[in-house]
């Protein structure tokens, strides 16, 4: 009878919350919008590669094969090590990478579309956002955007939470 009890009441809380932050009003502009999702978002990099380029370890040991490229430009003299410094500075930093693949990629671009919208017609506290990512390509060395669609829900006056769409 107890945990009947605590779970009917632990759901009625839920629900209150839920209409609490659906009645608080908070609502964004599409613009706004766009700008809290490219300053905001990192979307996990699972939905950006394919699962084994999401290896901590891979990036991680990219790290390591850096910075033993870094310190074997030491053996050189002052041209020759300046040359190899230049040489390896063309490459992206892997420690970006790694961060990618720990946190997520920034989003770079974003093209929103609200839904739900309030009293004035033109702010929204639901949205559906074209975004794109940058991501490195190490075997082409070039940069590659992905594409992919986010719904974004407006939860205060600067935050949000958000999910990938498939």
């Amino acid at each position: 009878m107890r945990t009947l009890f605590a779970a009917t009441s632990v759901l009625a809380m839920l629900a209150l919350t839920a209409m609490a932050n659906a009645a608080s009003g908070w609502s964004w502009t599409e613009t706004f919008a766009e700008r809290m999702v490219v300053k905001k978002t990192l979307i996990p990099c699972q939905r950006v590669r394919k699962l084994p380029r999401c290896s901590v370890a891979v990036a991680e040991n990219r790290v390591r094969q850096f910075d033993d490229a870094v310190a074997a430009c030491d053996q050189y003299d002052e041209d020759g090590k300046i040359t190899c410094l230049a040489s390896l500075e063309i490459q992206p930093d892997p420690r970006i990478e790694l961060r990618h693949v720990q946190r997520g990629f920034p989003v770079e671009t974003a093209e929103c579309v609200g839904g739900a919208p309030d009293k004035s017609g033109f702010r929204f506290r639901q949205f559906r956002c074209k975004v794109t990512v940058n991501d490195y390509n190490w075997l082409t060395q070039r940069v590659l955007k992905v594409g992919g669609r986010i719904v974004v829900y407006v939860t205060g006056s600067r935050t949000m939470r958000f999910a990938v769409i498939p």
